[in-house]
């Protein structure tokens, strides 16, 4: 708007003055010698009749030609300094800035996102990534949260939000954008999502996200696996307590949560439940004397890493079988667990096909 408005009040009156001088007629000698003898007095008769016409015209091209390029410059100036003031406020917040020109496949970077990407390898690759993901109708106008390899060869998680720049044609011209960095903001999400899941002294799993991971396994597993719950409970906890101190117990607890984490598998779903009571729910079981070994190889390594302190476990088995909840299969473990201590403590029953073995 600014520029249409300086050429309608500057450039075209000197337009039309230039033309209004070269239109106005010339003396009455200088058109009766033109008529005679033309090419002869050619230079000096237009320099006589029109020097001065031409002189004025030239200086109002001139004054014209040095306007415009003052007002680009002045143009110019500003868009650098608003340039500068974006890279700016760039560098002092979280985000990479980014134009992509669409006719002419160049991508242009930030500084900082140069920065961010490394140089050679690491930055053409990502500005090959970059242009897959600008080119894909996803990335019309919207926010996309991805995933980034960035220069120390960690990934960073990015909020990229895009806007599409048309020319007068309607046709896509460029895009511009920005990548905002999420990385601490997701992984303090993370986190507070496994502080909530997780026992606060033990670190695995709480009684209500252990009952959650269980049930929705019953619920998808296949009817060719083999998984079992186990319960497990320390056998007279209480006297630990009495006797050395209920830091000395927290310690014990944290001892036995370390225990079941060196047992048993990633993939294995291992909770706290209870104050001295554990529960494993263990996928995929090979036979039965897995879980006589992997019991066998618990109760070895808590007494180990109690040293001095008097401690022994009981434990319950169910394998699973047609059982369509948590509740269902807990009960018969904690069914083989009360047997075990029936029979006196550090013992391991299970439940299977009916039968406690």
């Amino acid at each position: 708007m600014g520029k249409t408005r300086y050429i309608f009040k500057n450039i075209i009156p000197l337009s039309f003055g230039f033309f209004w001088i070269l239109q106005s007629p010339a003396p009455i000698e200088a058109q009766s010698v033109l008529g005679n003898n033309m090419i002869q007095a050619y230079v000096p008769i237009i320099m006589q009749a029109y020097g001065g016409k031409i002189f004025w015209a030239m200086a109002l091209i001139l004054l014209a030609l040095s306007l415009s390029v003052i007002y680009n410059i002045r143009i110019n100036r500003q868009l650098r300094m608003r340039n500068r003031k974006n890279e700016i406020l760039s560098q002092i917040s979280n985000e990479y800035l980014y134009e992509y020109h669409v006719r002419s496949d160049r991508l242009e970077l930030s500084k900082k996102c140069i920065q961010l990407f490394g140089e050679k390898d690491g930055l053409s690759q990502a500005k090959d990534m970059l242009k897959q993901v600008l080119l894909t109708e996803e990335s019309n106008n919207s926010v996309q949260t991805i995933e980034w390899p960035i220069a120390d060869g960690k990934v960073g998680i990015f909020r990229m939000v895009n806007f599409n720049i048309f020319d007068s044609n309607g046709n896509l011209d460029s895009i511009v954008g920005k990548l905002i960095d999420i990385s601490k903001e997701v992984a303090e999400k993370e986190e507070l999502i496994i502080k909530a899941q997780s026992d606060g002294l033990t670190g695995l799993y709480n009684d209500m996200t252990t009952r959650e991971l269980i049930a929705e396994r019953i619920r998808s597993k296949d009817e060719e696996d083999m998984d079992a719950l186990m319960i497990v409970d320390c056998d007279e906890f209480k006297d630990i307590n009495d006797t050395h101190g209920h830091l000395v117990g927290d310690q014990v607890l944290i001892n036995i949560g370390n225990a079941f984490k060196f047992t048993f598998r990633k993939t294995d779903i291992i909770g706290r439940i209870g104050g001295d009571e554990f529960c494993i729910y263990i996928k995929n079981i090979p036979s039965v004397d897995f879980i006589e070994s992997k019991n066998s190889q618990l109760s070895k390594l808590i007494q180990e890493l109690n040293e001095g302190i008097d401690i022994t476990i009981s434990t319950g088995v169910a394998f699973v079988s047609d059982e369509r909840t948590y509740e269902e299969l807990f009960a018969k473990a904690d069914e083989a667990l009360y047997r075990a201590k029936m029979k006196g403590g550090a013992q391991n029953v299970i439940y299977i096909e009916r039968q406690y073995i």
